[in-house]
């Protein structure tokens, strides 16, 4: 039981982590370099 609910804050955690990641690289693609890409980036 404790190691399955380990495994589930492990993925909650990466989740967590992988959204942050995407808001950021979005962010980026926003105010950055990407802008002229943005339009293919985002379909």
């Amino acid at each position: 039981m404790g190691m399955k609910k380990k495994l589930l804050r492990g993925l909650l955690i990466m989740f967590i982590l992988f959204s942050v990641v995407d808001i950021a690289a979005a962010n980026m693609v926003v105010n950055g370099d990407f802008s002229a890409g943005k339009d293919g980036f985002h379909n």
